[in-house]
């Protein structure tokens, strides 16, 4: 401990996210992956024109013309009689998306059928256009191949804070400002132990991040901190303002999260 005046802190931004409390938040550096692609299959008999909307809460059956379906038709595993239910929830038993995707890469691979499949792709939804024009009805079997949301990347920050200091994550790597008072002893960023006072920057690659970070997404949990974290996002940066007031050093453990 050493004694010190009090003193005052003023952090400017256009932009700035404060959080001063302590989250719940998943097992620190844990990053969601999901399988790709993801397929959802259709097979039904069809005799007519029929359109069958697909979102990711539920699916929805427009009939056109001629006969209904004589039977039920399948959405992956899920069974579904649409003349007597039009409307399918993704949930529960009739859940037919077990995962997340980006419905705006949506494409068609045709498996079965003899007539018109064609595939509208939206936003938030598909729509699939079925029509049997000759007479009588045809099996029709097709896939709807998904991409999925990007995988969510973290960095894992710890450091004991003893004053006030500024971490700079950009795609060139970390830069580590010290402004007063002591230096951390350590600071942890993921699995990478680094030393700021030796050597104030460290690669893009030490930082075991995958790719391009969107860092207009980052969102900041506080795991462990007695005063001041503020988190700035940039579209080519984020800054993060450290800054312990109380007499001696603090630990801090935080965790920036990139993605979706």
């Amino acid at each position: 401990m050493h004694a010190r005046q009090k003193r005052t802190i003023l952090l400017t931004s256009s932009i700035v996210l404060l959080l001063c409390h302590v989250s719940a938040a998943q097992p620190l550096g844990e990053q969601v992956a999901y399988p790709k692609p993801v397929r959802l299959t259709f097979h039904g008999k069809i005799d007519g024109s029929e359109i069958i909307e697909i979102s990711a809460t539920h699916a929805h059956w427009i009939h056109r013309h001629w006969g209904w379906p004589g039977e039920a038709v399948f959405l992956n595993d899920v069974t579904w009689n649409p003349r007597e239910q039009r409307s399918l929830d993704n949930a529960g038993h009739t859940r037919y998306l077990n995962r997340p995707v980006v419905f705006g890469s949506a494409r068609l691979e045709n498996v079965k059928g003899r007539d018109t499949v064609a595939l509208d792709v939206g936003d938030d939804l598909v729509r699939v256009h079925i029509c049997d024009t000759p007479n009588g009805a045809d099996v029709y079997e097709f896939d709807i191949v998904f991409d999925s949301p990007p995988t969510p990347q973290s960095l894992h920050i710890r450091a004991d804070i003893d004053g006030s200091d500024t971490l700079i994550i950009d795609k060139q790597g970390a830069r580590w400002i010290h402004r007063h008072w002591d230096w951390p002893k350590e600071v942890v960023l993921n699995q990478v132990h680094w030393n700021p006072r030796k050597n104030s920057k460290l690669e893009y690659t030490d930082l075991h991040l995958q790719g391009a970070i969107d860092f207009a997404s980052a969102r900041l949990t506080i795991h462990e901190a007695r005063d001041l974290v503020v988190l700035e996002r940039n579209p080519d940066r984020i800054v993060i303002h450290f800054a312990d007031n109380p007499l001696g050093r603090a630990d801090y453990d935080v965790v920036v999260t990139f993605g979706p």
